[in-house]
């Protein structure tokens, strides 16, 4: 909407008015969800909890129904997801363990990269006793990678990670 308003009293007189410009879309970041995608992860012990565990759609949060990931202990450790293109991240949802350890996620880093550049530092996950899920806000990062990282020693196990944000054409 163009409004032109006139302040000081007098008539408003306008011959034409033209406005120029080009439509937009602004897209709402939704959950990428691409056959396209790629999950690797630092370790896979016994070849049990593999990578692509956390991006099988599946939020089950329990280690014994195969769909959480798990990486050997030692520092650090890491698993990371290629988005398969470019896109201004929202946020990441990480699904935690709920039978046990889940306290391993204290502390974890969410980072998003371009290729192996790193954007930014989504932020940190401050473990709670009994939440679910972890929101990390990622501001719009435009990246092709999200990463999470742990430097506490600890196995990082992932039940689920979801990306949310809105491809960039």
């Amino acid at each position: 909407m163009i409004k032109i308003t006139q302040t000081s009293g007098d008539a408003l007189t306008l011959c034409e008015v033209e406005t120029y410009g080009e439509k937009v879309t602004i897209s709402e970041p939704q959950l990428i969800d691409s056959d396209d995608r790629q999950a690797s992860q630092s370790s896979t012990p016994y070849n049990h909890g593999d990578a692509a565990r956390a991006i099988d759609g599946n939020t089950a949060n329990v280690y014994s129904q195969g769909s959480c990931t798990h990486t050997s202990d030692g520092s650090p450790q890491w698993w990371k997801v290629d988005l398969g293109a470019i896109y201004k991240v929202n946020k990441v949802v990480i699904y935690n363990r709920m039978e046990c350890c889940g306290d391993r996620l204290d502390g974890a880093q969410v980072e998003a990269f371009s290729g192996s550049s790193l954007v930014k530092i989504c932020g940190k996950i401050d473990y709670q006793s009994g939440k679910v899920s972890y929101t990390i806000e990622c501001g719009d990062a435009i990246a092709d990678i999200i990463k999470i990282s742990q430097t506490s020693g600890k196995p990082l196990t992932l039940c689920e990670v979801e990306t949310y944000g809105v491809k960039v054409e």
